[in-house]
């Protein structure tokens, strides 16, 4: 059976993936593109909207469940932040890259751990 959390899980996988191209490309010296960038967002948003959802509508929804949300819901303004360094053809600062990157992982294991 397909559940919000594997819906969130499977949007969250396309982000990363998208999110991981994005950071190679930036560490190589080549400008990320903006349409990968924007997919990256999208599809990020999405996933937290899914699991912001199943949190809200849920009884006793698990700690874990809502620690990973809030780890993602903490990495948009550094996501928001990129995308607008981006937009103005900026360059962007590796550590906020990086920060971003690991509290979206650290989401993502929560998240895992809960489909278990």
């Amino acid at each position: 059976m397909i559940t919000g959390s594997i819906v969130a899980a499977v949007l969250f996988a396309i982000a990363a993936v998208i999110g991981l191209v994005l950071a190679w490309r930036h560490l190589g010296m080549r400008a990320p593109s903006l349409w990968a960038a924007l997919a990256h967002g999208v599809f990020a948003a999405a996933g937290v909207i899914v699991l912001l959802t199943i949190v809200v509508r849920a009884a006793g929804v698990p700690a874990v469940r809502t620690t990973s949300l809030a780890f993602f819901l903490d990495t948009v303004p550094f996501g928001v932040f990129l995308f607008a360094t981006h937009v103005h053809a900026r360059r962007l600062p590796a550590w906020i890259i990086v920060l971003h990157r690991l509290m979206a992982v650290v989401g993502f294991v929560l998240l895992l751990v809960f489909l278990r």
